[in-house]
């Protein structure tokens, strides 16, 4: 029993080992479109697409396994038609997103790596309602690699954000956002 809790920690210590050989660190940018979708957006229709950046930090901890961290903006339109029209939301998340892959690569060639994240949400308007929520997302990246240090992606996500108020009703915000990324490789270099 001793013997097999003491290989516990070198089993350990050798996948880190090996990941870490694997792995691949990079920083990006990526910008795209968010549209608004799901029930508030029939009930209300008081919000149109709107610009979507993002800035990430993706992690590829060998070949099966990425962790993401980021921050990402959305900028809301206002729809002009909706009677007494409010600005759309602006929204800020800072949170991380988990590749079942690898969501950068130094070398290869076309992958897709699907993603799921969790994020805390700050939404606010100018002349309406703001709040602030737990987020989730899921989605797809297709990669390409460009070149040692250079990565691009295209995404495609479904995000939503939990408790937002909605002209008195607390209901959930989504959003359909696709992206168009570039990743600079650090590591290796």
């Amino acid at each position: 029993m001793r013997r097999s809790i003491l290989l516990v920690p070198v089993l350990l210590g050798l996948m880190v080992g090996v990941a870490a050989a694997d792995s691949v660190i990079g920083i990006g940018y990526a910008v795209g479109m968010a549209n608004p979708s799901g029930g508030q957006w029939s009930d209300t229709k008081e919000s149109k697409a709107g610009i979507n950046q993002a800035w990430r930090v993706p992690m590829a901890l060998g070949k099966m396994f990425s962790l993401e961290p980021f921050m990402e903006r959305t900028e809301g339109k206002a729809d002009q038609s909706y009677q007494g029209t409010l600005d759309g939301y602006d929204v800020m998340s800072y949170g991380a997103n988990v590749g079942l892959g690898q969501l950068v690569r130094n070398k290869g060639g076309l992958h897709l790596t699907p993603f799921v994240g969790g994020m805390l949400s700050k939404a606010r308007r100018s002349g309406g309602p703001g709040d602030d929520g737990f987020a989730w997302q899921g989605g797809l990246s297709v990669g390409l690699h460009g070149s040692e240090t250079t990565h691009w992606d295209i995404r495609g996500a479904y995000q939503s954000i939990s408790k937002m108020d909605l002209q008195g009703e607390t209901k959930a915000r989504n959003y359909i956002n696709v992206s168009l990324g570039l990743t600079c490789v650090v590591k290796p270099r």
